[in-house]
C-alpha cells in the first residue's frame, strides 16, 4: 500500500489505513454490481462518521485506485475545507 507523506502524524496515517482497509472490500462488491449503499452505512457507523463522510472517503479511495492517503481519508481535512469555504 502506498501512503502519502502529506500528513506526518502516525496516528492519522494509521486511521487512514484502517479506513481504507474497511472500504476496499466494498470497491470489489461495487465492481461485481452489488448495491453498496447499506454496506457503506455500516462502515460509516463502524468508523464513527456520517454516511456522507463515508461516501466521501470511499470516492477518494476509488479515485486513488484503492491506495490510502492520510490526507484524503481523515476528518480534519474535510473540516478544514468546509471552514475555509464557509468563510468565503
Amino acid at each position: 500500500m502506498i501512503l502519502s507523506n502529506e500528513v506526518e502524524n502516525p496516528e492519522e496515517r494509521a486511521l487512514a489505513v484502517e479506513r481504507a482497509n474497511a472500504l476496499r472490500p466494498i470497491m470489489e462488491l461495487e465492481e461485481a454490481g452489488q448495491d453498496i449503499g447499506p454496506l457503506l452505512l455500516e462502515v460509516a457507523k463502524m468508523m464513527g462518521v456520517s454516511r456522507s463522510t463515508a461516501w466521501d472517503f470511499y470516492r477518494r479511495l476509488k479515485t486513488n485506485d484503492g491506495r490510502a492517503s492520510p490526507y484524503s481519508l481523515n476528518d480534519a481535512v474535510r473540516s478544514m475545507a468546509h471552514a475555509a469555504w464557509n468563510r468565503m
